[in-house]
């Protein structure tokens, strides 16, 4: 459910995250927070 709103709202930032995981720069139990999304909202 998440996932589908994420790729719905931003879908640059879920493809970005998914670059970072599959090169394995992202280590596997990590948040990440779009901090520009996190400001348009706040």
């Amino acid at each position: 459910m998440f996932l589908t709103w994420l790729v719905k709202q931003n879908p640059q930032f879920a493809e970005a995250v998914i670059r970072l995981h599959q090169s394995g720069a992202l280590p596997p139990d990590i948040f990440l927070i779009d901090l520009d999304m996190r400001g348009v909202n706040a």
